[in-house]
Formats: C-alpha cells, sequence, structure tokens
C-alpha cells in the first residue's frame, strides 16, 4: 500500500507543477516547463517497464509528425516546444494509467483513480482562493485582485468545474470529514458561479444533470427538489452574480459575445477556400494558428478559443487520428457510464483554447484523447 501511495504522489507532483506554472508565470514572471519536463523524463526512467512495443511504435509515430509538421511552422521554437510537450505529457499520463491497470481494480475504480489524477492538481491551483476567503462570491470576475494571489477569474472557473465532479465522489464516503467535503463542493459551485465563465457554469450544469438522470426515482425527487431551492437562491441573487457584470460590460462595448462565433465561422471560411490546402499542417503554436485564421478574421491574439479547430489548424490532416482517439475514448467512457464526468472539461474545451491559457486543461485533453483508448 505504501508503494501505491508513494506512486500517486509522483505522479500527482507533475500535474500540480504543470497547473502551478500559470500562477508562477503571473507572480514571478517564469513558467516551470523545464522543471517539469525533467521531472516528467525522471518519471518515464522510473516507470520504463509500462513503455511497451505499441507505445514506443506510437511515441516514434508522433516524432515523425511532429518533424513533419514543423516544415510549415512560422515559429519552430514554439512548434518543437508544442510536440514536445504533447509526447511528455502523453507519456506520463500513459504510463499512469498503465500503473493503474496493473492494481487490483475494477474498471470504475481505475477510472476514479485516473480522474483525481487529472482533477487534484487543479485543486492545488485554486488553492489559494481557499486560504483567502474574503475573494470568495458570486461575482469575481475581471478582479484585478484575483491576480496577486496568482489567478484569473475564468481559469478559476475552469479548474472548479472540472473539480466538482471528483469532490461529488468524495461525498459518498462516511466519516466526520464529509462536512468539510460538502462544504468544499459548495465552494467550488460558488467559484464556478463567480468566475462569470459560461462555458464552466454551462459544463458543470450539464454534468449535474446529467447525474440526476442517472439516478433512480427518488434520488431525482431529492435533488430536484434541491435544485428548486438553488434555484430560488440564484435568482434572488442574480444581480450580484459575475454573469450580470458580463452583461453590463457587453452593453459597454467591453465584452464581445459574438467574438467565439466569428472564429468559427473564419475556420470554416478558411477550411472551404483554401481547400485542399487548409489540410497542410501549419505546425502547432499560436502565432501558426492566428496566422492561418488571420485571412479571414482578426484573432488579435486571443487565439482560436476552440481546442478541436487548434488541432485541426495545427496538425491539418493528421488531425484525423488525434480526434479519432479521441472518438474511441469517449465511447469508452461512455459505455463505462462515466462520460458524464468529463462533461465539464468537453463543454469548456469547446470554446476555449487548451494550448494558451486553458494550458491547464491540457491533461484532460491528453486523457480524453490517448489515455482511455487500449
Amino acid at each position: 500500500m505504501k508503494g501505491n501511495v508513494t506512486t500517486y504522489i509522483m505522479f500527482y507532483l507533475f500535474g500540480m507543477m504543470h497547473t502551478m506554472s500559470y500562477t508562477t508565470s503571473l507572480l514571478l514572471g517564469f513558467t516551470l516547463d523545464m522543471e517539469r519536463g525533467v521531472y516528467g523524463l525522471l518519471l518515464l526512467l522510473l516507470y520504463y517497464k509500462y513503455l511497451d512495443r505499441r507505445t514506443i511504435y506510437l511515441n516514434i509515430a508522433v516524432l515523425y509528425i511532429s518533424i513533419f509538421t514543423s516544415i510549415y511552422t512560422f515559429d519552430i521554437k514554439a512548434h518543437v516546444q508544442e510536440c514536445i510537450g504533447f509526447v511528455l505529457y502523453y507519456n506520463v499520463a500513459l504510463i499512469f494509467w498503465k500503473v493503474l491497470g496493473s492494481r487490483q481494480l475494477t474498471p470504475t475504480e481505475r477510472l476514479k483513480h485516473f480522474y483525481s489524477f487529472l482533477s487534484i492538481p487543479l485543486l492545488v491551483y485554486i488553492s489559494p482562493i481557499l486560504l483567502t476567503p474574503n475573494n470568495i462570491n458570486l461575482d469575481f470576475y475581471s478582479d484585478p485582485n484575483l491576480e496577486k494571489i496568482g489567478l484569473k477569474s475564468r481559469t478559476v472557473g475552469w479548474a472548479s468545474a472540472c473539480s466538482i465532479p471528483m469532490v461529488l465522489q468524495w461525498t459518498r464516503k462516511d466519516g466526520p470529514r464529509k462536512f468539510i467535503i460538502y462544504l468544499a463542493l459548495a465552494i467550488l459551485i460558488v467559484l464556478t458561479i463567480g468566475s462569470g465563465s459560461r462555458s464552466a457554469i454551462i459544463g458543470a450544469s450539464l454534468f449535474v444533470l446529467a447525474l440526476i438522470y442517472s439516478f433512480n426515482i427518488k434520488q431525482r425527487i431529492s435533488y430536484a427538489i434541491l435544485l428548486i431551492f438553488f434555484t430560488a437562491f440564484i435568482l434572488q441573487n442574480l444581480d450580484q452574480l459575475s454573469l450580470s457584470r458580463r452583461a453590463e460590460l457587453h452593453k459597454m462595448g467591453v465584452s464581445d459575445d459574438t467574438f467565439r462565433q466569428n472564429l468559427v465561422l473564419a475556420f470554416s471560411e478558411h477550411l472551404v477556400e483554401d481547400f485542399p490546402s487548409s489540410l497542410k499542417p501549419e505546425g502547432l503554436g499560436e502565432p501558426n494558428i492566428q496566422h492561418g485564421l488571420n485571412k479571414f478574421f482578426d484573432t488579435k491574439g486571443f487565439g482560436t478559443h476552440n481546442s478541436y479547430i487548434s488541432i485541426i489548424l495545427g496538425l491539418g490532416f493528421f488531425s484525423i487520428i488525434f480526434l479519432y482517439r479521441m472518438f474511441r475514448g469517449l465511447k469508452k467512457l461512455a459505455r463505462l457510464n462515466y462520460l458524464k464526468y468529463f462533461l465539464p472539461f468537453l463543454t469548456i474545451s469547446i470554446t476555449e483554447d487548451c494550448f494558451g491559457p486553458g494550458q491547464l486543461l491540457y491533461f484532460f485533453l491528453i486523457g480524453s484523447m490517448v489515455v482511455l483508448t487500449e
């Protein structure tokens, strides 16, 4: 058992270093890219026995794809870093998935452990706001004080929404700590709403609705009553919500609700008007992704706001392999009745880019695309 705990801590530490890189970049002006890269390689050396022949072949294939796509890149350094990062994350996550497979766990238990591996680093990321309760409210959207503790409202919303399924699982455990777990769950809900991130709010809501749907009639009635009280509370405090603040900014012209829609339309035009060259890999990296869209729409440095558009722009026709593996992974999650736990991430990834600030959710991208396909 002691060996299991040590293994978990070692892999969790990698994820924590990844999420805290965003905090250090805001507070100290540097990331932990090099440090977690070296640590990731150390994990690969320590657990190399889990790298079977199939995995080695896949790594070679990814390496060749990286070399090929670099021909088209406008920023070779960014492209190489992106590809190396993907290979490293893929192997670390895959090895941990295989480590769990070597334990005496049922498929569902294995998924629960893996979900903890994905989301516990997110709880660590939002720990500064948990340690400063005065920042916890229903509207901290665009709060400049949040950056003083190394956070941003939207990233807090993403992390909270993706952590809710795991913390909700913990509430099923008995013991004196149950009250603290319920309190943590309530705080995560408040943080999700207070962040003003609509994708986080929608994703968390979809998870809750899917969870209630899976319950029996008695449980559905109980949760329906709770939802009625919760909805009444929200309606009573509607003017205090972060979404109300976003609406005010929209009227002032500060926030543009059509930005993401325009990006999707620009990408659609790019696929049609530049076909078949639009299927050519441009090389992953922010400058390349923006260059692919700037012909039709000025991205203003905001990227695509869509993880899948970024993947298609970056990998071109190679993205078919990537997205196919994700589809297989989602099918497996659905078959094991675990897809609902990934709904917050899947919702956020449609309107956010996991290659920019959304790298906070990079583990979920890797997990849903490649780790869950055996």
